[in-house]
């Protein structure tokens, strides 16, 4: 959470601190799996610890790009609710891990490789997004004059993530329909049961 006090004056820190923390999120949960440690208060941490750091490069977006702030606000409010409600309900209802889901969206988006793949482009995405607007600031202009392979392949890049990320963020809102359902459902069986 360093990243966060170098978010809108110093990018080049800030996406080095940001890559860095998402790194150690992935050789966190593979060594978690690997040496069986896994835990409910690991997977809550780790979806927290998510959604903070999200929270934080969408936020820096909305301030970088007023225009789409509602758009921002409206990705953090989906994501925050959709994953709260989700890990909330599996654990309330003492389920093995939050992966596992009846909803075939939901188990074809928890396969390890969909799951990777939509969560990098989802982060790369904004990652990119906040690149380019620092690229076309006097102070960094260089990513776009000296580097032009590099502008290409961000922009490239960004062509080939958003649809990705947008259908990541899609699945969100399909989360948040099953983890309520799946709630009230649980809830009518436990008033039954008293």
């Amino acid at each position: 959470m360093i990243a966060v006090f170098f978010v809108l004056k110093a990018p080049i820190t800030f996406i080095i601190c940001y890559i860095i923390s998402a790194l150690c999120d992935a050789v966190d949960g593979n060594l978690a799996r690997a040496f069986n440690q896994c835990s409910r208060l690991g997977a809550v941490l780790d979806m927290i610890t998510d959604r903070a750091g999200t929270t934080i490069l969408i936020t820096a977006l909305a301030v970088l790009y007023p225009t789409y702030a509602p758009i921002c606000c409206l990705i953090t409010f989906i994501d925050i609710c959709s994953h709260w409600t989700h890990m909330y309900t599996s654990l309330i209802k003492g389920g093995e891990s939050h992966k596992i889901c009846s909803n075939p969206i939901l188990h074809w988006y928890y396969t390890r490789s969909v799951l990777f793949t939509l969560c990098l482009c989802n982060e790369a995405t904004f990652v990119m997004w906040y690149i380019r607007f620092f690229a076309q600031t006097n102070e960094y202009k260089w990513i776009i004059e000296g580097t032009p392979f590099l502008w290409y392949l961000l922009n490239t890049l960004l062509i080939i993530s958003t649809p990705l990320c947008i259908l990541k963020n899609l699945i969100n809102i399909v989360q948040w329909y099953e983890a309520a359902k799946d709630l009230v459902d649980w809830e009518v069986q436990q008033n039954k049961s008293n």
